[in-house]
């Protein structure tokens, strides 16, 4: 029974924790407020996208996740289910847009860069490999 608690704790945590860090990015995109968008100063920002991901991605865990043996309903999962598909085609567009060297203007979509906020970035508003593989990994499976 404790290791069952610790389970849902950890799952909970990890869902408001994906949502909290998608808004701050979000946040930091909106206002222009660099520290929101990075863990330290002069590291590289997450990108709107990337934020976006992290928040369906959360939403998904946390809508998907059984609390107190109550299974999700058939419109929370196919809501949750959704929300990581969304995550997973952003991510799988980002990767084509990476290595294909295309320009499907997904990047660009909620927020315009310049050149100098994308500091470590591929292109303005691009989010790396790493996160687009992530996101695709997390929200096709």
């Amino acid at each position: 029974m404790g290791r069952q608690v610790n389970a849902d704790r950890f799952v909970s945590f990890s869902s408001l924790l994906s949502i909290l860090v998608g808004l701050m990015g979000l946040a930091g995109c909106f206002f222009h407020v660099q520290m929101l968008r990075t863990l330290l100063p002069g590291m590289v920002a997450i990108t709107a996208n990337t934020s976006v991901c992290l928040i369906l991605l959360g939403v998904s865990l946390w809508l998907l996740h059984e609390r107190e043996g109550a299974a999700a309903t058939g419109t929370t999962k196919w809501v949750a289910k959704a929300a990581a598909a969304v995550s997973g085609v952003v991510g799988l567009l980002s990767l084509l847009e990476f290595f294909g060297k295309l320009n499907l203007g997904i990047d660009q979509l909620l927020f315009s860069e310049t050149a100098g906020a994308a500091l470590g970035h591929v292109r303005p508003g691009l989010m790396s490999p790493v996160s687009a593989i992530v996101g695709c990994r997390s929200g096709l499976t």
